[in-house]
């Protein structure tokens, strides 16, 4: 992505103020005069989170993975033993979301218990908006669905609790884990799902390597000071919404409130933006989100 006055090139219109261009990974380029990033989890500059670092025989199909890398589920090996109606036992680590939904998909799948391991306690969103908290939350829904499992068995919650030693196995493909405070009856363990969330610096994305040289901003643990308006500078019409939106929108920025907050910011300060810089005729044809979109329903005779 670069942001700057576009060259004389019959191919694109030309203007006396800046454009973004964006490549993409094919070579395809489109140009706007503003750029909204709304961006999830996961790509380059994400570094996803862990209890400890996988060593390379750990992190595997058959042993754990991020909740951010499922491909299948559940692990093939787990999958192998449900078939074989043997005894299947999961752990999942997170207190967000994400984590109760991974519970719940492994029971409705057929594992015979998973254990649901939370460093802190099981928080609902109503807690998370009274009082901003480190770590995630789950809706009072998947709140209740988890319970039920436990109450039939099917699943094990264990609040303030952390893993404090593991080992694989390779040959039986299993886990033996150490919890503080100790869980007696920890069978051995199939697989482990880490729901523990990631990290976004906006100065490790590809993205945005132009942009961080030629308009630096000032940015806390890997987040963008934006301005109120969640643009990257005043002068720079590249709007954030989301996770990397946070220092402005709060807790709730990667939340459908935080969405909803964002889309209102951005869209008030993209109409001021794309009126202040609009032309008039052809000119605004070609570019992203300007122009007539009834354009096409002129006939010659209108014209």
């Amino acid at each position: 992505m670069t942001y700057d006055y576009l060259p004389d090139r019959g191919d694109v219109p030309v203007s006396n103020s800046k454009i973004f261009t964006l490549t993409s990974t094919l070579g395809m380029k489109f140009y706007s005069r503003a750029v909204v990033l709304a961006m999830g989890a996961g790509g380059a500059g994400i570094s996803k989170i862990f209890p400890w670092k996988p060593s390379s025989k750990e992190d595997g199909a058959d042993a754990c993975c991020h909740s951010m890398e499922i491909k299948s589920f559940p692990s093939l090996n787990v999958r192998n033993k449900i078939q074989r109606r043997q005894q299947t036992n999961v752990v999942v680590v997170g207190g967000g979301l994400s984590s109760a939904q991974i519970v719940d998909m492994a029971v409705r799948k057929g594992v015979t218990k998973v254990w649901f391991l939370m460093r802190s306690g099981l928080k609902k969103r109503l807690e998370m908006m009274k009082t901003a908290r480190n770590g995630g939350s789950i809706t009072p829904r998947y709140t209740r669905i988890v319970r039920q499992h436990a109450a039939k068995n099917r699943a094990s919650i264990h609040t303030g609790t952390v893993i404090t030693s593991h080992e694989y196995n390779p040959e039986s493909q299993t886990w033996s884990l150490t919890t503080d405070p100790l869980i007696p009856d920890l069978p051995p363990i199939d697989y482990i799902y880490f729901a523990t969330g990631a990290r976004a610096d906006v100065c490790e994305m590809p993205l945005l390597n132009n942009m961080n040289a030629q308009y630096p901003i000032e940015t806390k643990e890997g987040l963008p000071c934006l301005t109120e308006d969640l643009m990257w500078r005043e002068d720079v019409p590249l709007y954030m919404t989301g996770r990397m939106a946070g220092l402005r929108l709060g807790p709730g920025a990667p939340n459908l409130e935080g969405a909803r907050v964002g889309a209102e910011r951005i869209s008030w300060s993209l109409e001021e933006v794309l009126e202040k810089n609009r032309e008039v005729g052809e000119q605004c044809e070609g570019f992203c989100g300007l122009g007539n979109r009834y354009a096409s329903l002129l006939g010659d005779s209108d014209e």
